[in-house]
């Protein structure tokens, strides 16, 4: 159990320093797929049964709930590691250095091409540089994984002798018997004390290594991510609200009506979110349609009369006076107008809209068609 922590820990360490950097962070990449491919009644009840949880703790679930789910990720992966090195230590019973070093390096390299095709899956780098790059990097961690793996065992069960001697070996050792034991009870002591020793310095000096990676790379991503997270301020509407001159006013103290950018609740499927350059991104408009489309921000924000409308979106999850709701004016293009453009052919009913994360969703063509209030968005 210990050897798997002083490995697991700071190769957790690395993937969070190395995600600062670009690349991939192999504990959320792992835990975005389980979820993608477990049961969805499984998965909903584990996000309620977590946010209620943090909620009867105290916590702030809108704040809380993202950080909840990245550390569940990273306890998956450090639980993994240490299981995984149990087995390594329970069933290899080899005492030969280089078979134990291949047997290490095996297991680094099998977690490391599983973890690579689930990255590859989820998030493929968009350049080949990229890929290669994000090759080397989970291929490499995850074998200096397995380099380690051997050294601890090694240490643990050092491999000086064979475990057999030959017969000859035997009546060789029988027949100076007297004076082999009189010559290893001189030199055997100081060595094994030697050997002792070392290991205890080792493993002191690699759990220190460890802490040191951990602590740095969690203290250099909390740095960093505090110096991106903005400062809520208090803002109005831009223009009044359709109910201004209501005589129900909100209650002093309360949530207030309109929500800064930064006070929304935002909610990504994934752990790490989606990277989209507004310059290169296309609104492809395919399927069953007499003309095909193929639209980027400009021209949609140009190409269609733009409206904007007040709407407050709430979280599935959000409990009764709970944070995860915000209201703000969005501006867009109505999505009727576009599909007006392509012209659906009488045979579709539906649109399935597809997000860069993974993101699915269907809209009925007749509602979309009649409600303006469907709208590809542009402005929050």
């Amino acid at each position: 159990m210990a050897t798997g922590a002083l490995l697991t820990a700071p190769l957790l360490g690395l993937f969070a320093l190395g995600g600062l950097a670009g690349l991939p962070s192999v504990p959320f990449t792992i835990f975005e797929w389980l979820i993608r491919v477990l049961p969805g009644r499984l998965v909903i009840f584990g996000l309620d049964l977590t946010l209620r949880i943090l909620e009867g703790l105290g916590f702030n679930i809108k704040n809380a709930a993202k950080t909840t789910e990245q550390v569940l990720a990273l306890v998956s992966l450090f639980v993994g590691g240490l299981v995984i090195a149990v087995l390594y230590f329970r069933l290899v019973r080899t005492r030969d250095r280089q078979n134990l070093r291949r047997y290490a390096l095996g297991v680094g390299a099998v977690l490391g091409v599983f973890s690579l095709v689930i990255t590859f899956l989820q998030a493929v780098p968009a350049s080949t540089a990229g890929k290669v790059v994000a090759a080397i990097w989970t291929l490499g961690l995850f074998l200096l994984w397995g380099a380690g793996l051997a050294r601890l065992y090694l240490l643990t069960f050092p491999a000086d002798r064979p475990e057999t001697a030959t017969a000859s070996e035997t009546a060789t050792a029988s027949e100076t018997a007297v004076a082999s034991e009189t010559a290893t009870s001189v030199q055997t002591g100081p060595q094994a004390e030697a050997r002792v020793i070392s290991r205890r310095r080792f493993i002191i000096e690699m759990g220190g290594v460890a802490a040191t990676i951990v602590v740095v790379g969690a203290g250099v991503g909390n740095v960093l991510r505090a110096q991106a997270t903005p400062t809520p301020q208090l803002v109005k509407a831009p223009i009044p609200f359709p109910n201004a001159a209501s005589q129900v006013q909100p209650v002093p103290g309360t949530r207030p009506e309109y929500t800064a950018v930064a006070d929304h609740d935002r909610v990504d499927i994934d752990l790490t979110s989606p990277s989209v350059t507004g310059s290169t991104w296309r609104l492809p408009v395919d399927g069953l349609v007499t003309k095909k489309l193929s639209l980027t921000l400009d021209q949609i924000k140009s190409g269609f009369t733009p409206q904007e409308l007040f709407i407050t979106l709430s979280c599935i999850s959000n409990p009764v006076g709970g944070p995860l709701i915000g209201t703000t004016l969005w501006t867009g293009a109505p999505f009727r107008d576009i599909l007006k453009e392509a012209q659906p052919l009488p045979s579709a009913h539906y649109a399935h809209i597809t997000a860069a994360d993974g993101f699915d969703e269907v809209v009925d063509l007749q509602m979309a068609q009649s409600d303006p209030r469907v709208m590809l968005v542009y402005a929050w």
